[in-house]
């Protein structure tokens, strides 16, 4: 945040020496449109605030068309986070279903081993 302050203080300071030493005054003829004359540092930066002016409004489409896409990303991401959840608790319940299965194979097999061995005698 300082960068952008101490750049901006570094443009202004160039500003004002620029308006300094170009404070001559020129005619101006835009179509239809004259003036007398007006500062040329009056007049550029005039033109430069008309470009930043043109080209924010250039860009508007493309800002509002991210912003959009990152809000339909943002509503993906929090459906696949639900959706990972909920694998996750199914993934659990059958992990305990397993390990019952399990226990119940192996006692099971302990009563056939233990009737088994009984009948062999």
């Amino acid at each position: 945040m300082q960068i952008w302050l101490i750049i901006s203080l570094v443009i202004a300071i160039v500003a004002v020496i620029f308006a300094f030493q170009n404070g001559t005054a020129v005619p101006i003829s835009f179509l239809m449109w004259q003036t007398e004359r007006l500062p040329l540092a009056l007049v550029l930066l005039i033109a430069m605030a008309a470009g930043f002016l043109i080209s924010l409004f250039a860009s508007m489409p493309t800002l509002a068309r991210n912003q959009w896409n990152l809000s339909q990303q943002k509503k993906r991401i929090g459906e696949l986070e639900k959706s990972l959840d909920e694998q996750r608790a199914k993934a659990a319940t059958l992990e305990t279903s397993v390990q019952e299965y399990k226990g119940k194979i192996e006692s099971a097999g302990q009563q056939l081993k233990g009737g088994g061995s009984a009948t062999a005698k």
